[in-house]
């Protein structure tokens, strides 16, 4: 069924949807590769943006870490199967919560310090798996980083 929607929604798009190209204020043409040599230039001259963008990376990187690997550390082998979907939810909702805090805290701190404060916290929670092989152990480091 899904399959349908998603082909009569593609066809409805691809016939009705304009192209948006935006505002055409610069005179000046630029080829996409040149754009990408500016934008890479920019990056290599100012040491905040590409610091920026390797926090962002990295932590990005430990997000997919985590999105792969929470059903393996959370199953026992011996053990029955845990309710996979429950625990899903469980983890939405902390990451709602934190949603929530992140809106609260900004209020009171500057958004640089929040930022921080959260590496922290998610260096935390992803050090707990690597130091513990109880499984509630580990589900409470990943809710913990979830928030």
């Amino acid at each position: 069924v899904s399959i349908c929607c998603l082909i009569a929604c593609g066809l409805l798009i691809s016939s009705t949807w304009t192209e948006n190209y935006g505002e055409q204020q610069s005179a000046v043409k630029t080829t996409q590769i040149e754009a990408i040599k500016e934008a890479g230039q920019i990056v290599l001259d100012s040491p905040d943006i590409l610091c920026c963008g390797i926090v962002c990376s990295l932590f990005e990187a430990s997000m997919f870490i985590f999105v792969f690997q929470w059903t393996p550390l959370v199953t026992d082998p011996v053990g029955p199967k845990p309710p996979y979907g429950t625990i899903f939810a469980v983890f939405m909702v902390a990451c709602m919560l934190g949603s929530r805090l992140f809106s609260l805290a900004t209020q009171f701190m500057k958004v640089e310090r929040v930022g921080q404060g959260l590496l922290a916290i998610a260096l935390f929670a992803h050090a707990i798996p690597v130091l513990s092989t109880d499984n509630t152990t580990c589900f409470l480091a990943f809710l913990l980083f979830e928030l």
